[in-house]
């Protein structure tokens, strides 16, 4: 397998059959700031700025910490997909 690909998998692993929906990302509390994809850790934030992104997937009230607790780019959804067994909450 591609090191790059293992890595985030490795990287992710909690999420392993996660069910996870597309969302604009939001700060939790005035506290929060930003938040880092599961996978490959790029930035998720409500400001603009150099490779910062503002929406992309995450978890469900399925996942033990909830809703929008633990994020995942759409690079990393498109790569790891299939090999992370995500479903798409909504999705048939």
């Amino acid at each position: 397998m591609n090191p790059d690909l293992q890595w985030r998998m490795e990287t992710g692993w909690y999420l392993k059959g996660a069910t996870l929906r597309k969302a604009k990302w939001r700060k939790r509390n005035a506290d929060w700031d930003h938040d880092h994809c599961s996978c490959c850790w790029a930035k998720f934030a409500e400001w603009d700025g150099p490779e910062i992104l503002h929406e992309g997937y995450t978890t469900t009230e399925q996942h033990p910490p909830g809703v929008g607790y633990h994020w995942v780019c759409e690079q990393c959804f498109d790569d790891l997909r299939s090999e992370m067994q995500w479903q798409v909450e909504g999705a048939n």
